[in-house]
């Protein structure tokens, strides 16, 4: 079903609504759980900022709060293996406004661009899907925020067990192969601006490029943290052979020794809870859950377990190849 442009923008404002409001408490604004971001009050009201000054300056709009349009407009992206390095931004503020504050100028935003038929002038310029694919961009990396903050700051709750659980468990060679061999073929990545000029793209999608992909074998379900528990087990996390060099000094820089998505029990050495945005479980609980891990982590696996991680060459193709047998009825 296609949706429309108005319910396309209020989805996407829903989801942002419900990681700010349903899933922080009041006092977790400010708080920063990955260094190399800004506080979650700077993205509530950054989402604002940037459609405002990127989509309705162009319809002419007048700004009502050019303060925060400048404050806001604009995040950091610091060099992960050299954090000074970061591109032009707005000095952090020494004190952030309140968040009454800042929720108003969102409001006001909505609504201005709700008035006037905004959106499908937005729309008819490639710009809607600018601020869409923004928000959401912004939402995939907020949870990763909310995953990793302690959890007095969220509102903490656990839910049954087996709603969390996929709906089917992988029988190796019974309901589904492990594998599925993916034929050879073209993958096409990135977008040419000649045949695309009505079509709006970020800066880093253009340039269009050819790639042959060899025939192969994919792995038809996610690892899940069972899986990849047994990896930690074996001590995957101090076999340098299994890292690639810049992961490895990477793994080393950090100190870890485990996936942010795991944290050690405070009553059992060596054993691990799974931590989700809402609960923790145990690892039996989350056994057939999929992990969340670093491309770095995700390599080193791999190589555990005598495999390679896929280039996106390769998932491009598997993603086009019709006739695979990946499973998607699960509730991850």
């Amino acid at each position: 079903m296609t949706l429309s442009v108005e319910e396309r923008f209020e989805n996407s404002w829903s989801l942002a609504d419900n990681i700010f409001h349903d899933r922080l408490r009041e006092e977790a604004a400010v708080e920063k759980p990955i260094n190399l971001r800004n506080p979650f009050l700077f993205y509530e009201g950054h989402l604002p900022s940037f459609l405002f000054t990127r989509a309705m300056k162009a319809l002419n709009v007048e700004s009502f709060n050019p303060d925060y349009d400048y404050m806001f407009q604009r995040g950091i992206d610091p060099d992960v293996d050299d954090p000074t390095k970061c591109h032009d931004h707005p000095e952090m503020p020494p004190q952030w406004p309140e968040r009454s504050r800042v929720v108003e100028y969102r409001n006001r935003v909505r609504e201005t661009l709700r008035d006037n038929d905004r959106m499908h002038q937005l729309d008819s310029m490639g710009m809607a899907d600018m601020s869409i694919e923004h928000d959401l961009m912004h939402i995939e990396t907020l949870l990763y925020m909310v995953l990793q903050l302690d959890k007095k700051f969220k509102r903490w709750s656990r839910v049954e067990v087996d709603a969390a659980k996929p709906l089917l468990h992988r029988i190796s060679g019974e309901d589904f192969p492990d594998y599925v061999r993916i034929p050879e073929g073209t993958a096409k990545l990135g977008r040419n601006r000649e045949t695309k000029k009505q079509q709006w793209g970020w800066d880093n999608e253009f340039g269009e490029l050819e790639v042959q992909v060899n025939s192969f074998e994919a792995s038809t379900l996610p690892v899940t943290v069972g899986e990849y528990v047994e990896f930690m087990r074996a001590g995957g996390y101090n076999r340098e052979s299994l890292w690639q060099e810049e992961d490895w000094k990477w793994r080393k820089r950090e100190s870890l020794s485990h996936p942010k998505c795991l944290i050690p029990k405070s009553d059992s050495a060596g054993e691990w809870e799974y931590l989700t945005i809402h609960c923790t479980m145990t690892i039996e609980e989350a056994r057939d859950l999929p992990i969340y891990v670093s491309l770095g982590e995700a390599r080193a696996y791999a190589a555990w377990k005598g495999k390679r991680y896929c280039k996106p060459s390769f998932r491009t193709h598997t993603s086009r190849t019709s006739g695979s047998s990946f499973r998607t009825e699960f509730n991850h």
